[in-house]
């Protein structure tokens, strides 16, 4: 995982998580199958974005290790 901007060289890095339509639909008229959400590691110093990950692929990773760490 990336915990240094490339465009300023800066460690003060934060994940944030948008929203976004998915779909063809107009604002105002969205179900919950349009809109998708993206975790995203920007620079606090210089606003870069330096990362993006899909809410599926976060999703897929926590439950991969909740998995590993549930007795058998």
């Amino acid at each position: 995982m990336t915990t240094k901007c490339p465009e300023c060289g800066s460690t003060q890095v934060s994940w944030f998580c948008s929203t976004h339509n998915k779909s063809d639909v107009i604002d105002g008229r969205l179900r919950m199958h349009d809109v998708g959400v993206n975790f995203v590691l920007g620079c606090d110093e210089c606003s870069e974005t330096v990362q993006v990950v899909s809410g599926d692929k976060i999703a897929e990773s926590m439950t991969r290790e909740l998995a590993a760490s549930q007795p058998v």
